[in-house]
């Protein structure tokens, strides 16, 4: 019975990532380092009923899918400079928090280590909190090593890679990504694997070693074709057009830079409508949560 409930955890898990990792890929257009959002749900605790675990998970599952949706808006949205993120985000990190607090309190180390990792996530991308966005992540990687969590451990380790990166501490980001590289492959984790091929490949190029560059990004293509992974696929192919550019290989260098402009072009206005539409969504929640408080005004002011 374990064992049955672990597998159908697992198949959840797997579901709930699935939707975030989709509606991620489209931010993917955008030049960001963007971890995945990690949804693990595997709780068993003795000391609390099954039907209680599972409706506390249920909540759980909703929190964090909003507030992947929250933070994902809200990333476009400071991109064009709509002050709107600035509520997103805040939605973002009090549902970040409730999903954490869960996940203490049903006795699930392996969630509580993902959502620490979404945390880091949070502060890295939409705070800029780089140094916040760390200690969140060897949080996480400390649980993970303890459960030998070998996915959770690649998702903090890239993590950690990025917020480095962003510090511009390349040594240190080089560090982490090759742990992050071997525990995604021992695993066959091969999203992580791709992006962190990717990142390595950058580490390399600002330091204008192009050669190791290029050969880690033709690496990562061939998983980001596999995965249908098309933005990414399209931001990595202006990557290689850069790169050539550099080595002055001009001529092979545009057809990089055409076939990138043809991927991106197709997700664009996707991506535009998707955020207007979440946005317009969000600005009606917002005014029917005001009209109780206004009619309780009014009432007082009589």
């Amino acid at each position: 019975m374990r064992c049955q409930g672990m597998q159908q955890a697992s198949r959840k898990f797997r579901n709930a990532q699935t939707r975030s990792i989709k509606a991620l890929a489209l931010l993917l257009l955008f030049p960001l380092s963007l971890p995945t959002l990690n949804l693990t749900f595997l709780i068993f605790n003795s000391s609390v009923s099954a039907q209680t675990i599972q409706d506390r998970e249920a909540e759980a599952d909703k929190l964090i899918t909003q507030a992947a949706a929250d933070l994902i808006t809200g990333l476009f949205f400071q991109r064009v400079g709509q002050n709107a993120y600035k509520n997103l985000f805040q939605n973002a990190l009090q549902a970040f928090e409730r999903a954490l607090n869960i996940y203490r309190s049903t006795g699930n180390k392996v969630g509580e280590a993902a959502i620490l990792a979404n945390m880091g996530t949070f502060y890295h991308l939409a705070l800029g909190k780089h140094t916040k966005a760390i200690e969140l992540y060897r949080q996480s990687l400390f649980i993970s090593q303890n459960k030998n969590d070998k996915y959770g451990k690649a998702q903090a380790f890239q993590g950690l890679g990025n917020a480095y990166f962003s510090l511009k501490e390349r040594n240190m980001a080089l560090k982490f990504y090759q742990q992050a590289l071997y525990n995604s492959r021992s695993i066959g984790a091969r999203k992580i694997e791709s992006e962190t091929l990717m990142s390595l490949g950058d580490i390399y190029f600002y330091q204008s070693e192009y050669d190791k560059a290029l050969k880690l990004y033709q690496q990562a293509l061939p998983i980001f074709r596999i995965l249908n992974q098309r933005p990414r696929e399209g931001i990595l192919l202006e990557k290689i057009g850069a790169l050539l550019k550099k080595q002055n290989q001009t001529a092979l260098a545009i057809v990089f830079y055409k076939e990138s402009v043809i991927i991106i072009e197709e997700f664009r206005e996707v991506l535009k409508k998707l955020f207007v539409n979440r946005y317009e969504a969000s600005v009606q929640q917002e005014r029917k949560r005001a009209i109780p408080k206004q009619s309780i005004l009014l009432r007082e002011s009589k």
